[in-house]
Formats: C-alpha cells, structure tokens, sequence
C-alpha cells in the first residue's frame, strides 16, 4: 500500500501549495484499513480494488479542482486588463521582498548620502488627533499628532521591477535602513513616537521613488500665556519643526502645497477649558551660523471658556456683595448681627479669591480675575467701615448735644448760670459790645445712624453698577481686541543683511527682493526657494525699489539708476540704464509701461517719467515759490491715472503738488502736514489719495479728473509719535495698509475708517508694503529694516469688511 500511495501522489502532478491537504486525503484513503478489517493483508480483494478506485476518483477531482480554478481566475486577470501581457506580469512580478533586498543590497544604497545633490523637497502635513491639556502653571500644552512627510529617493525608484503592487506597505525596521531628513520639533519640551502595542511608524515606498512616512507622535510644547485678561484670555502655542542636521541648501522643509490645509484636526478637539478657534502654519527661513534653516511654524490659539469661572468666582461674588448689603436693613441698633454678617462675607471672599489664585501661576502683572475680586473685597470692606461710623454714631447719641449759640447786641451772659443763659440788659446801662459764645441744648446737625443706613443703601448699589459698567466694558473691549483678526504670515524669510527694502511678484511666479547692501534676489512666489541673484552692486548701494514694467522688470539702486530688462531663464538680461543721481528717500514706481524716476541734477530735483520712447522731465522742484520760499526735494511718489499723466509728489516740507505730465505744470499745491510726508497711495475706483507723515494722522483726498484735491477725512491711529512710513491700498480699494516707524502693520477698512488688525510681527522701520496681484484677497508683502521678508494671507484670516 505503501508502494500504491507513491504511485497516486505521483500521478497527481499537484502544486507544492496543494500536496499537503491531498496528500492528507490520500493517505487517508490508502492507510486506514475498512471497516471490520484489522489489516490491509487480511482484507478482500474487491474491497482493495475499491478503495483504489476511490483514492484515484479524489486525487482526480482535486487536481481538476485547483488547476480549474487558476485558470479562472487567469482568464479573469486577462479579460479586467484587457491586454494578455497582463497576466503575464502578476505571473512574473516581483514580491516586496525581492523588491526591499535588491533596492537596499543589490544596488550600494547608502543611508547617509542625501537623495540629491541639488536637495531634497521634503512636503510635511500635521494632523491633529487630540489636544489632551493646557497647562498655565507649567506654560505648556500636549497633543497627540500624526507627522506626514513626503520625499523622492531616486535610489528607492522600482519600476523597472515589474512590482506586484502598486506601492509596499513598510515598518520602521526598513525606515531604519533608509536616509531621512532627520527632522524634529526643536522647541518642544517632549516629543516621542507611540509604541502601544507596537512603534506606530507606517512607511510606504511608491514605485517612482516616492517616500511617505507617517509618525503618530506625543508631543509637548511651549505656550505663550498672558493672562492679563483672564478669565476671558486668549491663548498661544507654538511648535517649531525642522531637519536637525540639513540645512535649506540640503533639505528644503515645505508644508505640502497640494493641500490648502497642511494643519488640520481629524476630528473635533474637546477641552474641558479651551476651545481651540484657529491654526495657523507658517513657513520660516531662519539664520544660523551654519547656514539657513527652513523651519515650519504651528500657531494654535485657544480661546478660554469662562463660564465655569463666571459660575464659580463672578456668581458667588454678586451673591456675597448683596448679602453684605443686607445690614443697611438690620437697623442701627443690631450691630453684632451686622458685625457677624460683613466678616463673614469679607472671609468667604478672601477664602474664595484664594481658591482661584491657587491653580493660577505667579504673574508680576494684575489679572481681569484680580480687579474683580479686589474691587468687590473692597465694596465689603467699605460696608464694614460704614457699620463702624454707625456704631459709632449710636455710642455717641447716648445724651443730648449741645450747639454754640451766639448771645446777641443788647443781651449778657449770666457767668452764675451753669448753662450759660442771657438775661435781658438794664435799660440804663450802656450796650454791650462785645459778642461771646455760649452754649445751650438744640438738635444736632450731622446725620443719624437712620440717615447713614438709608444714603448707604442707595450709594453702594449705585457705585457697584458703575464698577460693572466699567469692567465689563474695559475687558469685554479688550477680549474682542484679542479675538478680533490677526493675520498670521504665510511664510517669513529673516537674516537679509542691512534690512529688506522692495519686494514685488514679477513674470507671474518670481518674487523679487530687494536690501540694503545692494543685492536684488529671485524666490519661487510659490516654493519661496531661491532661483538665483538679480543684481549685485559691487558699491552696496541700497536696491531703493523694484518690480514689473509692462513685460519688464526694474531694479532701482540709490545713487546709480534704474536697471530695466527681462528675466531669461535663471539670469536677469539688462536692456537699458536709466541713470539718476537721487539719494532720497523717493522710490521709482511702475504705472503702465511708464516709470516714474525722481532725478537729481545741479542741485536741482527733478522728476522724470520714461518709457520706451519718451522721457519727460519735469521740475526743478527745487525752485522758489512765487512767496520767495523754497520747495524741498520729493520724498513720495505716485500716479493719479493710469496713463501716468498726472503725477502727484509728497515733499520734505509737508506740501502736496500735483503735476501734469503733458504741459509739465503744477496744477495744485497743497499744505498737508507740518513735517515730511512717507507715504502717498492712491486708489482709481474711489480716485482717494492716501497721505501720511512722522506724526499726524493719515489724511484722506478725494482727487478729481484735473488732479484739485480735497481733504474728505482723518484716519486716526494710536502713537502718532512713531509715525507712519508707508501706504498701499488693496487691488479693490476696501482696505488700506499702513506701516509704521516701530515695525507695526495696520490695515484700515475704507468704509469705516477703523482699524481691523494690527501685525506687531517687525520689530524696525516698515520700508514698503505691496499687493502682489490686482485681485482682492491676494497676499501682502511687507519689507523691514529688521531683515525679515513676511507675507501675509490677509483675507483668510480677516473678518468681512
């Protein structure tokens, strides 16, 4: 039987994925004798011949079965794909592990090399899974997150493979053996991978060489606390994530840019007592002594829920005062019930207050919290002080008082009477001159312990109304200031030598920018990636201003002239030199296909508007004026029209003239402010012209066809000392944009004339201020002296206006 059990699993011809479970049943069918045979050697001949009929039946029907089978599910391989060759390559693919060990054996892959040589683009998304506490003790907060981080390795690409997949699906023992941007939080207090039940790594490799790698990570991060207006604060946090050893020349940080949301929460985010109102990414190029490092920000801000704390601290405040005020009623002579009653209430107040300070840190600066308690401590305290003159008052009403009373001409004092009584003078005796005071009983004047009772009953009602009035008004008002828009910058490039001077969006992708050491570079408007340098000046001289003319660019540099041509490629190709001697602060601005370039010739100012076949110079400006005074040299300039045929200049002495380009004649000349004027800004829908100065306000002219102004309105700003330094009014006219001398940026609605935020990001002199497009809602570039490039999305973040 032995030697007949070969021969059927012989004949089989079966898969070795298919012997076992057939081989089972062939043993099954020549081993186990029949039923009442002990042996095979004692068993009839019939039933041997039927067991093999059986054996050869099973091993048959099986055979049919797995090999029927597969060739169904070819056929339906083959019909789905519509292409023979198809089933050709699921027979011939390769598995991941073949795939793994040639990528990282076969081909000398090396972890420690960078994918490229020109750098690596490493696209980041957060996800936040829970936020689980805000700390105010400690000043920190801890989150739950998912890190994504996409990247090609050209080394990782298989498709030359064949794979049987479209992508592998990995664990963290391969990322071990891959190269990573090696990337962290740098500002975190704690931050570590999850491992319950295993390390929570998923990695997946596409066939084109594309890595994403996803980290489900716990972190805890800083918070910026100010709890000045608590409980009705607002507050931040921040988290900082960057490639620890590669700086941007070797790993580029970008937030993912097929995604609108790289920040997001996968679900609600539920704090007993936060809610969390906004995030806000930003893209940071930051100077270290090795070189530039891109750094992704994340601004959480939570907004405070105070109704616990208004249940808690306000309610049983109210509560307290109105029963101290019930003593008033008590009557003047129950004065240990009134004692009692007005301690006990100071005490469960001082006991209370306590009790909120206890899980609130140590601050130096006094909290919303603190006013309240102080200020309703203090109405209680005054409501002791009351019961103390009213005690005093009932102690001294013991007997009756006495009043001075004069003795009048005619009457003398009787010096026997104990009471000092006047009796009537003799009518022979000579009249008395001299008056004397005496004292007799009468009603005392001041006031009755009724009388303080009753005032005070109406007064501390009163005077705490007042208090509420002023409190809630003072702190609502500043809660609304800090849950009012602030926009967040989209992306900051700090460490420009000598401060960031122009910037403007040219060629449609090309951000350009200038500084003070006289370099003008080209970034990616979308990557914000350095192209390659624009212009350098040997000198150093300042890059004054620069942007897009028609379908050219401009670069203009102080004290040299003004650079026109086209970008071509990675290089900037110079067509001509338009040359000036200016050394102010008047920058050249773009109008059309025309150029307005302030010139300075002689000792004379002049002002010169070129285009590609005319250059029109008008001025001196320096000129006396028919009053034999002089005009100073222009500090501002900008267009009325379009067609640049009429001009307007903001000088050094405060004045607004107004030319036309055509004639060359000044058609209007107005005294506007005291001081030099920075800014000028003029809107074509609404024909407004925006002026502003050192320490006045932004005033407001509406400017007819022929250029005759008139003041409509002031805006008004606080800090008028540190001056406003530049103005630029949105595509659409709505907003007006204002920077300022202490690196403030502040953006006005037109309809209203109020301040809808304020950006304290700069921390020197705004330079200039630019709406990349003429569409509303586009980012607003903002250069400073400080060095920093910003870019913010205004309409994002900014409440209708």
């Amino acid at each position: 039987m032995h030697a007949l059990r070969r021969l059927l699993q012989s004949l089989a011809y079966l898969p070795v994925d298919y012997y076992n479970p057939i081989s089972a049943c062939v043993v099954y069918f020549c081993d186990s004798p029949p039923l009442g045979v002990t042996s095979w050697r004692h068993a009839p001949s019939w039933i041997i011949a039927m067991y093999i009929l059986k054996a050869i039946i099973v091993v048959f029907c099986l055979r049919q079965r797995v090999f029927g089978f597969r060739a169904f599910d070819d056929a339906i391989v083959e019909r789905s794909s519509g292409d023979p060759a198809a089933l050709r390559k699921r027979r011939n693919c390769t598995t991941d592990t073949a795939i793994i060990d040639k990528l990282l054996n076969g081909t000398g892959y090396n972890k420690y090399r960078i994918p490229e040589e020109t750098g690596v683009d490493v696209a980041v998304e957060f996800w936040l899974q829970a936020i689980t506490s805000i700390n105010e003790i400690t000043n920190d907060f801890e989150m739950d997150i998912y890190i994504n981080e996409n990247w090609v390795d050209p080394s990782l690409n298989f498709e030359h493979l064949s794979p049987c997949k479209d992508n592998l699906s990995l664990n963290h023992q391969v990322l071990d053996r891959l190269w990573t941007p090696n990337s962290c939080f740098i500002n975190s207090k704690i931050a570590q991978i999850h491992d319950s039940p295993f390390r929570n790594v998923f990695l997946m490799l596409y066939p084109n060489g594309t890595v994403w790698v996803n980290y489900r990570v716990r972190v805890k991060g800083p918070c910026s606390m100010d709890l000045s207006n608590f409980p009705m604060d607002v507050q931040t946090c921040h988290l900082v994530y960057e490639s620890f050893n590669y700086n941007n020349q070797e790993v580029r940080m970008r937030w993912n840019p097929f995604n609108p949301n790289p920040v997001y929460a996968t679900g609600p985010i539920l704090l007993p007592d936060f809610d969390l109102i906004k995030i806000a990414p930003t893209l940071v190029v930051e100077p270290y002594p090795a070189g530039m490092w891109d750094e992704l920000h994340v601004k959480l801000t939570f907004e405070r829920r105070y109704v616990w704390y208004f249940m808690q601290a306000y309610v049983p405040t109210y509560l307290t005062i109105f029963i101290s005020w019930v003593s008033f009623s008590l009557g003047s002579k129950a004065i240990p019930a009134r004692t009692m009653l007005g301690v006990n209430a100071l005490l469960a107040m001082i006991f209370q207050f306590g009790n909120i300070m206890r899980n609130l840190p140590r601050v130096s600066y006094v909290k919303a919290i603190d006013v309240w308690m102080l200020g309703s401590m203090t109405f209680i305290f005054s409501s002791l002080i009351e019961l103390a003159i009213v005690g005093f008052k009932v102690k001294d009403d013991g007997g009756p008082r006495k009043r001075p009373v004069i003795c009048k001409k005619g009457l003398e004092r009787q010096d026997s009477s104990p009471k000092g009584l006047c009796r009537y003078e003799n009518r022979f005796m000579f009249p008395v001159d001299k008056l004397e005071l005496s004292w007799k009983p009468g009603r005392s004047r001041s006031w009755s312990p009724d009388e303080i009772d009753k005032v005070s009953s109406v007064a501390f009602p009163t005077f705490f109304a007042l208090f509420n009035i002023v409190y809630w008004s003072y702190y609502g008002r500043m809660s609304e200031q800090q849950m009012c828009a602030k926009p967040t910058p989209t992306f900051v490039h700090r460490g420009f030598e000598s401060g960031t001077t122009c910037s403007s969006i040219v060629a449609g992708d090309v951000l350009l920018v200038g500084t003070g050491e006289g370099r003008c570079s080209a970034f990616s408007a979308t990557t914000h990636v350095r192209l390659f340098t624009v212009f350098e000046d040997k000198e150093k001289r300042a890059i004054v201003s620069c942007g897009e003319v028609g379908r050219q660019i401009f670069v203009h540099v102080r004290g040299y002239g003004v650079l026109v041509g086209v970008l071509r490629g990675n290089h900037f190709e110079q067509e001509k030199t338009i040359s000036t001697d200016h050394y102010g602060f008047c920058r050249v601005i773009a109008c059309g296909e025309k150029l307005v370039v302030p010139d300075y010739k002689n000792e004379q100012h002049f002002v010169r508007i070129v285009d590609s076949t005319n250059d029109v110079r008008i001025g001196p400006l320096n000129s006396t004026n028919s009053d034999g005074t002089a005009l100073p040299a222009p500090m501002a300039a900008t267009a009325l029209n379009e067609e640049c045929s009429c001009i307007v200049l903001g000088m050094e002495d405060g004045r607004i003239r107004v030319f036309d380009v055509i004639s060359r004649k000044e058609v209007f000349s107005i005294s506007a402010f005291a001081d030099s004027i920075f800014g000028l800004s003029f809107d074509f829908s609404s024909r407004t012209l925006a002026v502003s100065s050192v320490e006045s306000p932004i005033r407001l002219f509406r400017c007819d066809q022929q250029g005759i102004l008139e003041a409509s309105r002031d805006i008004a700003y606080p800090e008028w000392s540190k001056g406003c330094s530049t103005l630029a009014f949105s595509p659409g006219g709505k907003l007006l944009s204002a920077g300022f001398w202490n690196g403030f940026v502040r953006i006005y609605s037109m309809k209203t004339a109020k301040m809808l935020c304020s950006m304290d990001y700069h921390e020197q002199i705004v330079n200039v201020i630019t709406w990349t497009t003429r569409n509303e809602g586009t980012p607003l570039l903002v250069c400073s002296q400080d060095g920093n490039l910003t870019i913010w999305g205004m309409y994002k973040d900014m409440k209708t206006v």
